[in-house]
């Protein structure tokens, strides 16, 4: 069934690109020594969901990240939050073609399941992973959300010196 959604321009100076976000969900940035991060919750009905997000990080510029190394810390991620790696079989598809490692998540609890995918990918000279992970009953809303966010970027250029 066909929904419509109101999107939003967000402009990320630490990342260093723009996209549009739908407009029921908050965006959150910080900048630490480690790297950038960019946090987008859903927020259906004014209710912010922890559950369901989106959180992309990138290692400081110059820190020499490989796509390899930013696998393993994304991992070790995912992990210390209590989440279990899905092992994928070599011919699964990647869910988001300009990954360039991806693997699946989930974690479950009594009454509840999450699912998510870490794409790993790199722009420029900066490598970064993105923690997509939501709520199982939220895949068919959610999701299609997070991929026109992505389709969205827009990366800023450097000026020319």
């Amino acid at each position: 069934m066909e929904e419509l959604f109101q999107f939003m321009l967000h402009h990320s100076q630490a990342f260093g690109f723009s996209t549009y976000i739908v407009d029921d969900m908050v965006v959150e940035e910080a900048s630490s020594g480690e790297g950038d991060a960019m946090i987008v919750f859903a927020n259906f009905a004014g209710k912010r969901n922890e559950d369901a997000k989106v959180q992309i990080f990138s290692k400081r510029e110059g820190t020499n990240a490989t796509i390899e190394g930013q696998d393993e810390f994304a991992r070790e991620v995912v992990i210390s939050n209590d989440f279990e790696i899905k092992q994928q079989s070599d011919n699964t598809p990647n869910q988001f073609d300009w990954s360039e490692i991806e693997f699946d998540i989930s974690q479950k609890g009594s009454n509840y399941s999450i699912l998510g995918t870490v794409p790993v990918f790199q722009y420029g000279d900066r490598v970064y992973y993105a923690i997509v992970q939501y709520p199982e009953e939220y895949e068919e809303g959610f999701i299609p959300q997070v991929v026109k966010m992505f389709d969205y970027i827009v990366w800023y250029e450097p000026l020319d010196k």
